[in-house]
């Protein structure tokens, strides 16, 4: 959902059937615009009473190609050690 003033939101849900039992999960996020070429985005994700926290910015480099960088569970609650993902997005349809 998009707001005004550059603000966007996301949020989802899933359940997975195992082993006889429904186990949930549920993840959400949100994007702040703060330029033409700049976004900040957070957001989290778990299941099973542990979730992530996860932050990154945006730079749109051209209007169809995104360079993300990220830090990944920044509050280390499910893994140890800092994790770190970059990457380059194409969003052009054909």
């Amino acid at each position: 959902k998009k707001f005004q003033g550059g603000l966007s939101v996301h949020l989802g849900f899933k359940g997975q059937f195992q082993q006889d039992e429904l186990v949930p999960s549920v993840m959400g996020g949100a994007e702040y615009v703060i330029s033409n070429q700049w976004s900040i985005l957070g957001d989290f994700a778990g299941e099973r009473k542990k979730y992530m926290v996860n932050a990154g910015i945006r730079f749109f480099i051209w209007d169809d190609l995104v360079m993300t960088v990220s830090a990944i569970d920044v509050g280390h609650s499910i893994y140890s050690t800092p994790l770190y993902s970059a990457g380059l997005g194409y969003t052009k349809f054909l």
